[in-house]
């Protein structure tokens, strides 16, 4: 199970310095653009510790090309996505997981509602979208180049696939999680011990499910932030 989240999703391996994918909408369209321009705007919209989670997929998977990347020298290690279209995308896959048995109801509906909230904000009303990929690659083996390709030829433009696959990995650590909690105590001894252990190992299982759909770090202020 392990090995096909690690596929999918390109975990760092790294532990002393934990990488992040970052979230941020432009006006200006860094995939035919490689210099910082006059003028332009890049804000913030959220970033994520060791994966890169659905939903910034979503919102590039939309008119998305291959981009420079504006932390890491201008190399193209980014991906650039439609705006409004991606949003769409983005709500139109809320409504379908709303339908779906996989988190809870009520915490979903709160964090979704949360989501839509922040993404029609005005103050990040730009044109694109703009994915930073690059810390996350280098915490991993391998060339970074050929890691980007894969990513955005294999997860990007089969976004649905993406999404089916995802869902399907999100069900499995869900059953994971039910199995566990009611998994019985075995011995005598140390038994609250066990139990306690028990209960934060189904509850790492429920935040790994959040962190790989990625809907509750909307944040202006980033690691790296290029307000004025």
């Amino acid at each position: 199970m392990m090995k096909w989240i690690k596929k999918l999703f390109i975990i760092t391996i790294a532990k002393k310095e934990p990488a992040r994918s970052y979230l941020y909408s432009t006006t200006v369209d860094y995939s035919i653009n490689n210099k910082r321009t006059k003028g332009e705007k890049v804000h913030g919209i959220s970033e994520s510790y060791e994966v890169i989670p659905l939903s910034f997929r979503i919102l590039v998977s939309v008119e998305a090309n291959i981009a420079y990347s504006i932390i890491w020298d201008r190399t193209p290690l980014a991906v650039k996505g439609d705006f409004m279209k991606g949003k769409a995308k983005l709500f139109d896959f809320f409504k379908s997981l709303l339908t779906q048995d996989i988190f809870e109801r009520e915490e979903l509906e709160k964090r979704i509602e949360k989501s839509i909230e922040f993404l029609n904000h005005p103050r990040i009303d730009n044109i694109f979208f703009h994915l930073e990929c690059g810390e996350v690659y280098r915490k991993n083996k391998g060339d970074v180049d050929i890691q980007h390709k894969n990513f955005f030829d294999t997860e990007i433009k089969n976004i649905d696939t993406t999404i089916k696959m995802t869902l399907d990995i999100l069900r499995s650590l869900k059953q994971r999680a039910e199995a566990k909690a009611v998994e019985p105590i075995k011995g005598r001894f140390f038994r609250e011990k066990k139990e306690k252990q028990r209960d934060e190992e189904v509850k790492t299982l429920y935040k790994e499910m959040w962190k790989i759909l990625g809907i509750d770090n909307w944040n202006n202020v980033l690691y790296y932030d290029f307000r004025d």
